[in-house]
């Protein structure tokens, strides 16, 4: 039970993070709206993602594990498509410049919206748990 409400409140921070830091992530709504969504895909990836790690685990195998990050990928868009108010859309990346490193501007599709929504989530969620378990 503990386990489960630290997940919840992880995910909720990690939703309110990943929408201040990328542009693509909408959540309409205050902080009832963000925990209703922390729980929703807190409960998805309870229960959705050892199916969907089972059904792919060749693939999982195969990629040494990086098919893990479609799966993530495919439990937050099924989150935005049963929880109405969290909303991704594609957004343009400004670039960056840093002592003779760029990387230009560009439009990030839908897709890989996704993707890094997801994967920014994702990391949030894990250093969250890390500094939780470490103190």
């Amino acid at each position: 039970m503990k386990r489960i409400l630290r997940s919840i409140i992880f995910s909720s921070l990690a939703l309110y993070f990943a929408s201040l830091l990328l542009p693509g992530l909408q959540i309409r709504g205050g902080l009832t709206t963000y925990i209703v969504a922390g729980l929703v895909l807190s409960l998805s990836e309870f229960i959705l993602k050892p199916v969907f790690t089972i059904i792919t685990l060749p693939l999982t195998l195969l990629t040494f594990g990086l098919f893990s990050w479609i799966i993530n990928t495919l439990i937050f868009y099924l989150v935005s498509i049963l929880y109405r108010p969290v909303y991704v859309s594609s957004f343009i990346f400004d670039g960056i410049y840093y002592k003779g490193f760029t990387i230009p501007r560009f439009t990030v599709s839908l897709i890989l919206s996704y993707f890094i929504i997801s994967v920014t989530i994702y990391v949030v969620k894990r250093v969250a748990f890390w500094l939780s378990e470490n103190s």
